[in-house]
């Protein structure tokens, strides 16, 4: 099939491919060729053939995929097991081999991007979604990540601003009424009591 210019008509048409890379979150890299089609009567510009957009798909749900693989194997390595997941979240059993094996839907790729950023968020499932539960799990999480960024940068001068910052907000929020952070024996920072 001849292409064809859809401003002039003519056939006098160059074709460039650019070889593009497309990325979605927790996924790898997939290549795509993406055509460019130039009339050399008009000078218009664009896919004359419609093939970007079928290319462009077979890349996205290839991502979408190694996406899925990617996440259900870094939960795997922090020992989360399939049916555990499953569990907490009242899922039909098989699901996420499902998701692994198959495209998975839109809100099935959103809630595996959900739990890899945050996993602790497993943990306040498994306790039916207690508010209590729930506050204490986010600050003991908080105070970790906290924990480790300070280390990584010169923890003394940072954790004592940061840390003025961080009472100074609680004291304007009558819900904190006692929050104690402290060191275990690993050196990670925990909640050693928190009230609401």
């Amino acid at each position: 099939m001849t292409k064809s210019c859809p401003a002039c008509g003519s056939d006098s048409i160059s074709t460039t491919e650019i070889h593009n890379r497309i990325h979605i979150a927790y996924g790898d890299y997939e290549e795509y060729i993406e055509v460019v089609d130039h009339c050399l009567s008009c000078g218009e510009e664009g896919d004359f053939s419609d093939v970007n957009n079928t290319e462009i798909n077979r890349a996205l749900n290839l991502a979408k995929r190694h996406s899925v693989c990617n996440i259900i194997d870094f939960l795997q390595d922090q020992n989360v097991k399939t049916a555990y997941l499953e569990r907490a979240l009242e899922l039909p059993a098989r699901t996420v081999n499902r998701w692994k094996t198959k495209e998975p839907s839109a809100s099935g790729l959103a809630l595996l991007r959900i739990i890899r950023t945050y996993p602790w968020i497993l943990e306040v499932a498994d306790a039916d979604y207690d508010e209590t539960f729930s506050r204490s799990k986010l600050m003991e999480q908080a105070a970790k990540d906290f924990y480790q960024i300070c280390e990584a940068n010169n923890f003394d001068q940072k954790y004592r601003l940061a840390q003025g910052r961080f009472e100074a907000t609680i004291a304007t929020k009558p819900e904190f009424i006692e929050t104690k952070f402290t060191t275990n024996n690993d050196n990670n920072f925990v909640v050693s009591h928190c009230s609401y």
